[in-house]
């Protein structure tokens, strides 16, 4: 996945670095055989992440918040 330079002018917390790094991580092993289209996803703090084509995305994830990718993907429990 590249990565664009659009960035918010915040310095981001250590808890936000680490749930970007998490997510990153989490998205490339997501997508890391995902290459029949291109794609973008767009981080809660502004950056976007993007296919290796550089072609246009065929599609957009955006994530709005760092606990959407938990909340895509693991069943909420009974407390939720």
């Amino acid at each position: 996945m590249s990565n664009s330079a659009e960035t918010h002018n915040s310095i981001p917390s250590r808890d936000d670095t680490h749930a970007l790094q998490t997510a990153r991580n989490l998205l490339d092993r997501l997508f890391s055989h995902y290459t029949d289209h291109p794609y973008a996803v767009c981080l809660w703090d502004g950056q976007t992440i993007s296919s290796e084509s550089g072609e246009k995305p065929d599609f957009t994830l955006v994530l709005t918040h760092p606990g959407s990718l938990q909340n895509m993907l693991i069943p909420p429990g009974e407390l939720s």
